[in-house]
């Protein structure tokens, strides 16, 4: 197994940047499964911020190698990060139960392999307060290949337009470019831990159908991650849950316990909003 990294040390902070521990702005959750190769620069990139009053949960799901000990290291090195486990249920129940720790109003979902800018909280948190009643937040992305080459810049600007009309279609954001105010992603029931893929999708067109607002912010501030062995590899797995996900949206779905009276039957095939 690896050894275990060292944390890397933050940029100098003033005294309105100190670590905040009480009143968190941002819960960051981090499920993790045998993340040992790539969890450090996960966690580097929160050390990193420009903005400090944030918090981090690692969900480890019954990793078997080094994925638990280094994030341990991380949390005894910053109070921010806290280290919790679960037995081995995938990704979304990983998810559940960090989203269960948070405090904050806000919620980035941060897989252990992927990254953002140094100023993505900042930035994201700014674009919220400028756009009050905002359910979500949500900027460009990379995706860099496993050579580190940045491709093409991901961006969508029709999702703000018409957000469950685009959701019902797809899923255009990485699922660590978006952040969403916490009590919609509860309100919602959070991720279906049935689905082996396409969760983020699922969980963009639940909010998406009680008619909250998706800010957009068109610079790139996340980086995903591509890796072989990933699920976003398995292209059968993500058309059968595709498929699933897509015929959510055609009808009422009672997942949902408030929607838009303009989105509780559904977008039928072909529709749009706006």
């Amino acid at each position: 197994m690896l050894a275990t990294p060292e944390p890397k040390a933050a940029a100098t902070r003033g005294p309105s940047q100190r670590p905040n521990t009480k009143d968190p702005r941002l819960s960051v959750v981090i499920p993790a499964f045998n993340a040992e190769e790539t969890l450090g620069e996960t966690l580097d990139c929160l050390v990193a911020q420009t903005f400090a009053a944030w918090e981090a949960i690692v969900v480890d799901d019954a990793s078997t190698d080094d994925t638990a000990a280094i994030a341990r290291r991380y949390a005894d090195a910053d109070p921010r990060i806290q280290l919790v486990g679960q037995a081995r249920g995938g990704a979304s129940a990983a998810r559940n139960r960090g989203m269960a720790h948070a405090r904050a109003a806000w919620l980035l979902f941060l897989d252990a392999d992927d990254w953002v800018a140094a100023d993505f909280m900042e930035k994201m948190l700014a674009a919220a307060r400028r756009k009050p009643g905002a359910g979500a937040v949500y900027c460009a992305y990379n995706r860099v290949s496993p050579d580190g080459r940045r491709l093409a810049q991901d961006w969508y600007e029709d999702l703000a337009k018409a957000p469950f009309a685009s959701f019902a279609r797809g899923c255009p954001p990485a699922i660590h470019s978006v952040i969403a105010r916490r009590d919609l992603v509860v309100e919602v029931g959070g991720f279906d831990p049935s689905l082996m893929t396409c969760e983020d999708w699922d969980i963009w067109q639940k909010i998406a159908r009680t008619g909250a607002r998706f800010v957009e912010l068109p610079e790139t501030l996340a980086f995903y991650r591509m890796r072989p062995g990933s699920l976003s590899m398995q292209t059968a797995q993500m058309l059968k849950d595709g498929l699933t996900v897509s015929s959510r949206a055609r009808g009422p779905d009672p997942r949902v316990p408030r929607p838009h009276p303009a989105f509780a039957n559904g977008v039928p095939s072909g529709a749009t909003e706006g």
